[in-house]
């Protein structure tokens, strides 16, 4: 398979796409990312202080919390190069609307879907003052850092593990492109946990 310009790095995961079993294996990796990332908080937070650790944590968690899916998804891929063609991830594949056209359109459903859900939303109990805070401490910190976190490692790690991994996988496995969107679009609401955030 060739590989083309930029995109060499997801290129390694390329003859990985899981089923049903393996999602489930990702999302376990994940977990596991994620407790190893809250564990290097802690650690900062008795090191530099819990100033540096409010300020640093996400910057320092989010990519680890990433590290043991991706970890996993290699070497299955690895594995698996050996004995299939592949299933490239950035396949470039805009049917007959282009790039742009398709980007317009995801914005402009993305907007409608979120005002089709608010009245869904507004029927939730008030937001804890617990998660109030916590969701306030991660906004009000260095806008370096919330830029990279927000902007940079969530679109690439989330969209890698969502729709790279998750929505490719169903697809190459038979599932019905409505089916599959859904499916990867409950895995992206299950590792965030947050139905306010809606």
């Amino acid at each position: 398979m060739k590989r083309r310009g930029n995109y060499q790095f997801l290129g390694k995961f390329s003859w990985y796409v899981p089923g049903t079993g393996g999602i489930f294996a990702l999302l376990a990796w994940l977990l596991l990312g994620g407790a190893i990332g809250g564990i290097l908080v802690v650690i900062l937070t008795a090191v530099a202080g819990t100033d540096a650790a409010l300020e640093y944590g996400t910057l320092l968690s989010y990519p680890i919390m990433f590290v043991p899916p991706m970890l996993y998804a290699a070497v299955k891929s690895n594995t698996a190069s050996m004995s299939q063609g592949g299933f490239r991830l950035d396949s470039n594949n805009f049917a007959p609307l282009g790039g742009a056209l398709c980007a317009l359109l995801a914005a402009v459903g993305t907007l409608a879907c979120g005002f089709c859900i608010e009245p869904v939303a507004a029927l939730l109990p008030p937001m804890p003052d617990s998660l109030k805070a916590i969701m306030g401490e991660m906004t009000n910190g260095t806008l370096w850092v919330n830029l990279l976190c927000v902007s940079v490692m969530a679109p690439i790690c989330e969209e890698w593990l969502c729709r790279g991994m998750v929505l490719r996988g169903m697809l190459a496995h038979g599932a019905k492109p409505a089916v599959a969107i859904v499916v990867s679009a409950l895995f992206f609401a299950v590792i965030h946990l947050n139905p306010w955030q809606a």
